[in-house]
């Protein structure tokens, strides 16, 4: 059946073949060819049909990204995401556009988080499973989200999703420079689904991709076949999702599906996965009677389990101190009442549960947070709880995760968040005092975390408990732009997870790798933006190929593992099935005993061995992201980046293992530390006491240490978190630079900034690139005329003169019931706004911590013409303005006495603007927070901690002499 949807396209090329973009900075789109894309309009009607994806399908260039996945497949449709013409229904915000890059050429979102594109595309029916392939560019720093959308989804916030997941592309991994492939194999719903491309960047590139194959999976998905040593006793890679009910029955495969739990079953066959675990304590996934839940999701799940007889399943509890038991909540009983009521409820869950052989453990707590364990162990009743289960099922594991301390909560949070735990400045601060190895030091630092909240890993092993480590390899990304944190020293938890003594510290074969996934308002709804309603997500991001297993190599180099699970709120082997299916294979083949360490010439590359059963097997993981090779008892093994290599042979003595120092890891190392140096001059000639001698000691040792050979010790002394601590100094010590010349009269103040002195400044915001960042926004920006700003600036001796014009179509002040979500129908108002901040000290402050103490010192509201022509006001520091209505938005002017601000002439002052756009009455697709907004705009834009409150996001205003 043809279907007739509406299409969005872009409406023109940028100003002069490239993004303007204010004096601070230069875009890096700039460096991009813009290619093909004329003036067009919205509205535009367009079919398609079945013939017409066939059509596209015949015009597909062969798909590099099949190798490895062992599908058989039949291409339906093809997206060819750089041809303006392409037939598909398409979907923007009005800025996309086509670019070259170095990796080619691609469709690029406009720089703004939250920007994104879609198509339609054709399914091979209901249920019946799809490849589709997403290529992307891997030649810049960006967070793209591939993501599905169907129209069974509600778009209400954790209520429903489809497949979300992404790549990392740059920092502190290198960039290819050439296409990756990120892959689904989906049971999609409809028969003309959408995929959407997600910009999920703080602040630079947008979201990209080239092309889009879409294959119908013809037959079964082919399990995995391993050659295990001991089926009844394997190593385990594992898949942990927060709520069960949301992995098998309703979302991930076929929403809603009858058969969503078989075709669960079926990937992970398909990838090798042979164990599965999720909490199990919401109302729709178990049942446990004196707990208050009654689901029946993990009979059926565990029943289809028992038939494969391939699977093991751990289980989730997840005791909340609000859960009541007898009328009373968990928290209000005394300690007798309290173990009393966790044991009953154990007991409970392995009578109904305990008759399914792939029941295997039971862990207490979630990666998401230990909470109830940390809880039991404060009240003394741990011990007990993990007995009276271990009494009643001595073959069931007990065990819980050591890692972070909750959902979406740092490790090193700042004091305000409760705890007195490190913070990430305190971190970096004393480590320089400490003068300690930095990777050691970030694993006392983990200790002190884990003591600091009740979670002491010599506690949790004497309460019983198998520990898990866990890892969280994505927090460097999440935490530089989820929600409130925006913690621009996230880095050093890429260094945290490489640390052998925090590992050391835990000491466990288990490992898990919980992905603290993103979320977002996007704001995408049903006949308002898009073709389905999908308005929050929560998505998983993960390196690109080569670097998707960095983190399974990491974890498997720190000490040999029987358990690796990676967990996530979606599934973290999405987009990667090819790799995963090689690492499955390679980590399953292996004993199931502890294999030792055979001495080896270079530290990139681990080599174990065992004896088990007549056969001596052996494996050898790379830990570094470039190709290198070592030589095992005279044979060469080829070792792509972080790959595990693993064989079986009839020898019985250790292997001996040669090897040479890869020549490219060493250039890439030799780049960084020469970056360190660069930056510890830099930093130095700004502030001296900002760079101090532990960084010249480091990057000293690191060099001392490639010269020894080793290499991968090299990479974690002179880490990229230190890298990041020194230009994060150097950025705040040296703000971008905005300049008010001095002139020799005043402007004229009448309402047009025309008028004012030629050599006043004069920048513009008008690209996309300048708006700010934040989880509730969905930032539906659809060009200069949405929002767009203008600021001039100038002193003549005696005042500062600021002048901004907006451009906004619709300058709204209203009071609203909010209609969607958790605060459906409270009133709120909602009002547009413009707010200039100013810091004459403060901005420049590098040892201020991340909290919102480290404010700007003059902060000016405007007062907006909202029912009349123009506004006066005044503000601290003898500020006085006129804001008058325009045609397109509205513009202001105003001035301070420069005695007042305490600078002078030749001087300089923090200085940002801030505007705040709602737009109309009853967006549809505006988040359920009172003070969401639709997006904010800043002038200058180079975001480093919170932009609404912190003053180190202030530029740097210079005043002419």
């Amino acid at each position: 059946m043809p279907m007739r949807l509406r299409r969005i396209v872009p409406t023109g090329l940028l100003k002069g073949g490239c993004m303007s973009f204010f004096e601070t900075g230069a875009f890096s789109l700039c460096a991009m060819v813009l290619l093909a894309v004329g003036p067009m309009a919205y509205g535009q009607e367009k079919e398609m049909s079945d013939q017409m994806a066939a059509r596209a399908a015949t015009k597909a260039p062969q798909c590099p990204a099949l190798s490895g996945l062992d599908l058989k497949t039949r291409l339906i449709d093809y997206v060819d995401c750089a041809d303006p013409s392409d037939p598909h229904p398409f979907m923007d915000q009005g800025t996309s556009r086509v670019v070259r890059g170095p990796a080619g050429t691609y469709r690029v979102s406009a720089p703004h988080a939250h920007s994104f594109f879609g198509y339609r595309i054709r399914s091979a029916g209901k249920d019946r499973p799809v490849l589709v392939v997403f290529e992307y560019p891997d030649d810049a720093d960006r967070n793209i989200g591939f993501f599905t959308a169907e129209s069974g989804l509600t778009g209400g916030v954790n209520a429903d999703w489809g497949l979300e997941t992404g790549a990392y592309t740059g920092w502190p991994y290198p960039l290819s420079n050439r296409m990756q492939y990120h892959t689904f194999v989906w049971w999609p719903q409809d028969d003309w689904p959408a995929v959407i491309v997600v910009n999920f960047n703080r602040f630079g590139d947008g979201a990209a991709a080239s092309r889009i194959w879409v294959f119908a999976i013809e037959g079964a998905l082919p399990k995995l076949e391993v050659p295990e040593p001991d089926p009844f006793a394997p190593r385990r890679l594992g898949h942990y999702n927060s709520r069960g009910y949301y992995l098998a029955q309703r979302l991930y495969f076929g929403l809603r599906s009858p058969n969503a739990v078989e075709h669960m079953l079926d990937y992970f066959d398909y990838i090798g996965v042979n164990e599965l675990s999720w909490g199990v304590c919401h109302s729709d996934d178990a049942t446990i009677p004196s707990w208050g839940l009654a689901g029946t999701h993990l009979d059926e799940v565990l029943a289809a389990m028992d038939r494969r007889g391939r699977f093991s399943f751990t289980a989730c509890l997840y005791p909340a101190q609000d859960i009541r038991v007898g009328g009373k909540r968990l928290s209000e009983m005394t300690k007798e009442e309290y173990a009393a009521a966790l044991i009953k409820g154990c007991e409970e869950f392995l009578d109904r549960y305990g008759r399914y052989r792939s029941l295997r453990g039971i862990t207490i707590g979630a990666m998401y947070g230990i909470e109830p364990v940390a809880e039991m162990l404060r009240r003394g009743v741990a011990r007990d709880v993990v007995d009276a289960i271990r009494k009643k099922r001595p073959d069931i594991e007990v065990a819980t995760y050591l890692g972070g301390r909750a959902l979406h909560d740092e490790y090193f949070a700042p004091p305000s968040r409760g705890s007195s735990a490190p913070s990430a400045e305190q971190v970096c601060l004393n480590w320089e005092a400490s003068g300690k190895n930095w990777s050691d030091w970030l694993g006392e630092q983990a200790l002190a975390c884990w003591k600091a909240w009740g979670q002491d890993p010599e506690s949790l092993r004497g309460a019983g408990f198998t520990v898990y480590e866990q890892m969280q390899p994505d927090d460097f990304r999440v935490f530089q732009f989820y929600g409130s944190a925006q913690n621009p020293r996230s880095l050093i938890y890429f260094d945290l997870d490489r640390s052998q003594k925090r590992s050391d510290l835990i000491s466990s074969p288990y490992a898990a790798l919980w992905n603290t996934h993103f979320e977002g308002h996007i704001g995408l709804v049903k006949d308002y933006n898009f073709w389905f309603t999908k308005a929050w997500v929560a998505p998983d991001f993960s390196p690109p190929p080569p670097w998707f297993l960095a983190p399974f190599a990491t974890a498997l180099a720190l000490r040999d593992r029987q358990v690796i699970i990676p967990g996530s709120w979606n599934v973290r082997y999405f987009g990667h099935e090819a790799d995963s299916r090689r690492f499955a294979r390679a980590f399953r083949s292996l004993p199931p005993v502890e294999m030792k360490e055979a001495p080896s010439p270079v530290d990139s590359v681990v080599v174990r061995w065992a004896v088990y059963s007549g056969k001596r097997y052996v494996s050898a993981v790379s830990r570094i992201p470039f190709a290198s090779q070592v030589t095992i008892d005279g044979e060469t093994v080829s070792l792509p980046p972080y790959e595990l290599v693993s064989f079986a042979d009839s020898r019985t003595s250790a292997p001996r293992v040669e090897a040479s120092a890869c020549a490219e890891y060493r250039r890439y190392l030799e780049d960084r530390i020469s970056r360190l140096e660069s930056l510890i001059n830099k930093v130095r000639a700004l502030d001296p006491s900002a760079a101090p001698d532990i960084y010249r000691r480091t990057a000293q040792r690191a060099r001392d240490l490639i010269r020894a050979g080793k290499l991968y010790e090299a990479d974690i002394t002179a880490a990229p978190g230190l890298v990041n601590e020194l230009e994060l100094r150097g950025d705040i010590l040296d703000r971008p630079r905005l300049s008010a010349p001095r002139v020799a009269a005043a402007p004229p103040m009448n309402g047009n900034l025309n008028d004012w002195p030629a050599g006043a400044s004069d920048i513009k915001a008008d690209t996309g690139a300048e708006l700010a960042c934040h989880m509730y926004f969905p930032n539906s920006w659809t060009g200069p005329d949405d929002l767009s700003a203008r600021v001039r600036l100038c002193h003549d001796g005696q005042r500062l003169y600021l002048g901004v014009e907006v451009k906004d179509q619709k300058v709204v002040s209203e009071k609203v019931q909010l209609y969607r979500g958790r605060n459906r129908g409270r009133e709120v108002t909602h009002e547009d706004g413009l707010v200039l901040k100013l810091s004459t000290q403060a901005y420049r402050d590098w040892k201020a911590p991340n909290d919102g103490s480290c404010r700007p010192e003059i902060v000016w509201s405007v007062q907006l013409p909202f029912s009349q022509e123009e506004t006066r006001g005044q503000g601290r520091q003898g500020f006085s303005y006129v804001c008058r209505k325009t045609p397109s938005g509205y513009v202001m002017e105003g001035s301070a006495p420069l005695s007042e601000l305490g600078v002078s002439a030749g001087g300089s002052v923090g200085f940002l603007v801030m505007v705040s756009d709602y737009d109309e009455y009853r967006i549809p697709n505006l988040a359920d927070s009172a003070w969401a907004a639709k997006q904010v705009l800043l002038v200058p834009h180079k975001p480093n901690f919170v932009y609404y409150e912190d003053a180190r996001t202030c530029g740097r205003l210079e005043l002419g002499r």
